[in-house]
């Protein structure tokens, strides 16, 4: 066990999956869809919510492509970060499955008008363990805070966080109850 956090395996397998998040983010942020099918399984779903007014949802690496390479169309270019990622590997008990919910921040400029917007999302994952290499299974993106349209009064429209946002326990409880060091 390491600090409480699990062991080298655990560390091991939280970087694989830093690595699968990472390549999602570049594949999106040069559009690259095709790259999908290495990151995604066949039956991965994605679910997009922007608020109440929208929740769109897609199932398999080429539909998620042309869900998220429509969202971008209008636009000049997408520039997406991830601000903070946490993880947790054997998820509910399970050696091969691991969840996450990462903060990430987006700024883009729309094609025409020049306009520039700022969004902040959280993204809840699932994450499989196929012989031997972590998969995206699933992924719900909520956008919580965008740039308000012009006129509106405020810089900025807010949405919560949702009440049924993915639950990773406390930090160190998926590690609780395994031998370790004194007190961890």
């Amino acid at each position: 066990m390491v600090d409480g956090w699990g062991d080298e395996a655990d560390l091991l397998d939280e970087l694989r999956i830093r690595r699968l998040q990472s390549a999602y983010v570049d594949a999106v942020n040069r559009r690259a869809w095709t790259e999908f099918v290495d990151l995604f399984l066949p039956t991965s779903v994605l679910e997009v919510r922007a608020g109440a007014e929208r929740a769109d949802e897609v199932v398999g690496p080429e539909a998620i492509g042309s869900l998220i390479g429509g969202y971008l169309e209008p636009l000049d270019f997408l520039v997406q970060v991830v601000l903070n990622a946490r993880v947790v590997t054997r998820w509910r008990g399970e050696e091969d499955r691991a969840a996450a919910r990462l903060s990430i921040a987006e700024h883009r400029q729309a094609r025409g008008t020049g306009r520039e917007r700022h969004s902040f999302g959280t993204y809840h994952d699932e994450y499989v363990r196929v012989d031997g290499r972590w998969w995206f299974a699933r992924r719900r993106y909520d956008r919580q805070v965008v740039t308000a349209e012009p006129g509106a009064g405020r810089d900025l429209d807010v949405v919560p966080m949702p009440e049924d946002a993915t639950d990773l326990g406390p930090p160190g409880a998926a590690w609780r109850g395994r031998p370790g060091p004194a007190g961890a």
